[in-house]
């Protein structure tokens, strides 16, 4: 048998699993995943407005004359090439429209690049106030950046045409999320915190990242016990 003609074999069955793998059907779970993912994106980076001044202002927790000490390397936030101080935070304010958008289905891949960018661009300013779910939600708006997404749930899902290929993507962020979860939960093994079941009991008295006071939540041990 010819080469080629193996070949073309091999090529069309890999096309076919990947097609069984992305089928059309995942057009419905990966709208709704956006859905979900444009509410805490919005929250969070809400959250981060309310207390702009205090995280990136020019005096707040990061002044920016020591910005330099502690930010990526290689970032390119915006507020590399814009100094004011006013304009940075009208810039910050406005990206919020891109994540409604993202939210709501309206060109939802050029929103969820423009909103991968601003969120970056804010969390480099201030990397001192980070945590898991930040890099979580900012992989997974990167991801959307290639996935159709508006087939469903979107004011212009009627005009879109479908392609079975278009919902890969959502396979790659159940990959990712996988895989973030398995590994946490291998390292959480270890932890005699979480074996013990009082890991919870540290976290819910850290008043640092809460905008109210859950300490009593660590003197119930059944609430501390069931939810480590």
């Amino acid at each position: 048998m010819p080469v080629s003609s193996e070949l073309r074999r091999v090529e069309e069955r890999v096309f076919q699993a990947v097609a069984k793998w992305a089928e059309p059907g995942l057009d419905l779970p990966i709208a709704m995943f956006r859905w979900v993912l444009g509410v805490a994106v919005i929250v969070a980076y809400a959250q981060l407005l309310l207390d702009y001044d205090m995280y990136f202002g020019h005096m707040g927790m990061c002044p920016r004359i020591e910005w330099s000490l502690i930010r990526p390397g290689r970032t390119f936030s915006y507020f590399l090439f814009i100094e004011n101080e006013a304009a940075c935070k009208a810039i910050a304010v406005a990206a919020l429209v891109p994540m409604i958008t993202f939210w709501a289905g309206i060109f939802p891949r050029i929103s969820a690049l423009a909103s991968w960018y601003f969120v970056v661009s804010l969390h480099d300013r201030c990397p001192l106030i980070l945590d898991g779910s930040d890099f979580v939600i900012r992989l997974m708006l990167f991801l959307f950046v290639f996935a159709r997404s508006d087939r469903r749930l979107s004011p212009i899902a009627p005009v879109v045409k479908a392609h079975p290929g278009d919902s890969f993507p959502i396979r790659l962020m159940q990959v990712q999320l996988c895989l973030i979860y398995i590994t946490t939960g291998m390292q959480k093994l270890y932890g005699s915190k979480w074996t013990g079941g009082t890991a919870l009991a540290y976290t819910v008295q850290l008043d640092s990242f809460s905008r109210a006071n859950w300490g009593f939540l660590a003197e119930n041990p059944f609430f501390v016990n069931v939810s480590t």
